[in-house]
């Protein structure tokens, strides 16, 4: 039998068809949604009115990208011997870990390191933008969201805070939220400066620190944070328990911990 001579059956076995691989299966990763053209038109026109309030105020529009060296993020990585815990990180070619953003603050904070000289004092920026969190999804908890921030960065008084309440009251109401319809509530750590916490026979006594009027300001402070759990929370000496919850609001809106639009 010559080379070209084909054995019986082989023509039948070359003209079977191949074998299909498997179809993929259309499927929207976890944690991520789509968007439909109405929600974009409605979000497009809500962020228009949110920006003119803003620049209404001096803020300006700043980009920032989407990736940053892992090493930026900081502090606020959970795990920098696991890079990819809590956000999505890959290597480059030079082996250098990247991230996407998890927020618009810490890359924010990368911009005005590496142009602080140059940027206006005090910088007000704004920014919205999509970020990404590698964490476990749920009800109304998305890998993929979008933030809006808005920031005064070195400027030295107060009054940027004051600003700050401002802006978002009128941004409420911009959008259609009537005064009194919503609440602006007002959180700092300084709260804490001076304040001494400690347990002492199953009670936890708070001991004050610092003078006048920031004094107040700690305590109800804490008042509207410290919840009775077991045992008793003495203030001062006295129980928490024995402080009504009228007294207790009409103290609070008195020191300024939250006020209603």
């Amino acid at each position: 039998m010559s080379k070209n001579d084909k054995k019986p059956g082989a023509e039948a076995a070359d003209s079977r068809p191949e074998a299909k691989s498997p179809r993929t299966e259309a499927r929207l990763p976890k944690g991520l949604q789509d968007t439909p053209a109405p929600e974009i038109r409605t979000t497009e026109a809500m962020l228009g009115t949110i920006k003119g309030v803003f620049e209404a105020y001096g803020f300006e529009p700043l980009d920032t990208p989407a990736i940053e060296y892992t090493d930026a993020l900081g502090k606020f990585l959970p795990d920098q011997d696991r890079p990819n815990e809590g956000v999505f990180s890959f290597q480059d070619e030079d082996e250098q870990w990247l991230s996407l953003r998890y927020d618009l603050t810490a890359p924010l904070a990368r911009y005005v390191a590496e142009n602080y000289q140059g940027l206006p004092k005090p910088l007000r920026r704004y920014q919205v933008g999509p970020v990404w969190r590698n964490e476990k999804p749920g009800p109304g908890r998305f890998r993929q969201f979008m933030q809006f921030d808005a920031d005064t960065v070195g400027a030295g008084s107060i009054a940027a805070d004051a600003e700050m309440c401002m802006l978002a009251a009128d941004t409420l109401e911009a959008l259609g939220i009537k005064r009194g319809d919503y609440v602006v509530k007002i959180g700092s750590r300084k709260i804490l400066d001076g304040v001494n916490i400690r347990v002492e026979a199953g009670e936890i006594r708070v001991i004050m620190g610092g003078s006048g009027s920031g004094k107040s300001t700690f305590l109800w402070h804490l008042l509207g944070l410290l919840k009775p759990t077991e045992g008793s929370i003495r203030l001062l000496g006295q129980d928490i328990n024995q402080i009504s919850p009228l007294q207790l609001q009409e103290l609070r809106r008195q020191m300024g911990v939250s006020f209603q639009g």
